[in-house]
């Protein structure tokens, strides 16, 4: 290393899928395969026990048609991402194998309600966040959940923008270190 390569330091973020096995980083996007033509029969049958919970019922042509018609409305994806194609979309682990997003079915309105229940599918990963949680419930955690989110975001951002900065070591001895310049706290 020449003394001009010492003055010039660049810190370059690297992304953990370049240097671990990961097979789905949560930080790099997801590219699924269209699902597969057996899919909306295998999620039917979930949405005639869901139905039938309710307190309802339903054909099974007409839930394989439901079906059909949820997931056309959904980009054939998972609900909470079928404006990106699932891109930040997970299967569970028993599945984390299949090229396409496996979904699963969850109700917007509560089964206990004595309305007709409507469904949307999610990926394991969403329907994990989402719970047992109505989407009330749902939207007021995640909303608190987005401003600290965003909070430590611009936190993130201002401590990479320091530490990918040229730096140019000083040209005399200097009482501060190298470590100075990577130093993340408020001063």
């Amino acid at each position: 290393m020449s003394s001009s390569d010492v003055n010039n330091i660049i810190v370059k973020k690297v992304c953990c899928c370049e240097t671990s096995n990961i097979p789905h980083c949560l930080k790099c996007s997801n590219t699924w395969l269209p699902i597969p033509e057996s899919e909306p029969e295998r999620l039917s049958k979930f949405l005639i026990l869901l139905t039938k919970n309710a307190g309802k019922s339903i054909t099974k042509q007409d839930a394989i048609i439901k079906t059909r018609e949820i997931l056309k409305g959904q980009n054939n994806t998972c609900a909470f991402g079928s404006t990106k194609n699932g891109k930040y979309c997970l299967n569970g682990s028993k599945d984390e194998h299949l090229a396409y997003l496996k979904m699963e079915v969850t109700s917007i309105t509560p089964l206990t309600s004595g309305l007709d229940p409507e469904f949307i599918f999610l990926c394991n990963r969403c329907n994990q966040i989402k719970s047992s949680r109505t989407f009330p419930q749902l939207k007021d955690e995640l909303l608190s959940k987005l401003y600290h989110v965003m909070k430590y975001d611009r936190i993130s951002k201002q401590h990479n923008k320091k530490a990918t900065e040229t730096i140019s070591a000083p040209s005399s001895p200097s009482k501060h270190s190298i470590t100075d310049y990577f130093d993340c706290k408020k001063k």
